[in-house]
């Protein structure tokens, strides 16, 4: 975990294997702890759609081949929700990626690139790392418990 950020005791951890229906069970989970904590529906909706983006990265860009482990872990911090996505699929670096072009007709855009630029968007912070767990992506939304 990132330097400063240690989980509750209450962390909710899921073991999952990459595959088609891995999305839906990552998001089932995420709702059902962020009920569990009271998140407002604007910050629910917000974290499911990065977690969406980020599990769908995962198992499209990560493991394209045949499935592998996923590890998705979420807490509370006072207010704020943390998840913690590990994987030990193909290593990306979001930092090296290219912000995704918004404007101009869509025929002249690449396609892609978009779900990235949505975590950031949608979540306060978005970090990456790389090291001996594997690709770790945490992402935080403050002020997401009333």
């Amino acid at each position: 975990m990132g330097a400063g950020i240690m989980p509750e005791p209450h962390t909710r951890e899921l073991k999952m294997i990459a595959g088609p229906d891995v999305a839906t069970q990552a998001l089932d989970f995420v709702a059902d702890a962020c009920q569990a904590w009271g998140v407002g529906d604007a910050a629910r909706f917000d974290i499911l759609l990065a977690v969406d983006e980020a599990v769908s990265n995962i198992v499209n860009h990560g493991y394209p081949a045949a499935g592998g482990p996923i590890t998705l872990r979420i807490w509370r911090q006072a207010r704020a929700i943390h998840i913690e996505l590990v994987d030990r699929g193909i290593t990306f670096d979001p930092a090296t990626a290219a912000a995704p072009k918004l404007s101009g007709p869509l025929a002249q855009r690449a396609i892609g690139g978009l779900g990235l630029y949505l975590m950031r968007q949608v979540m306060d912070d978005v970090r990456y790392e790389h090291g001996a767990r594997g690709n770790v992506l945490q992402l935080i939304k403050q002020e997401a418990v009333a």
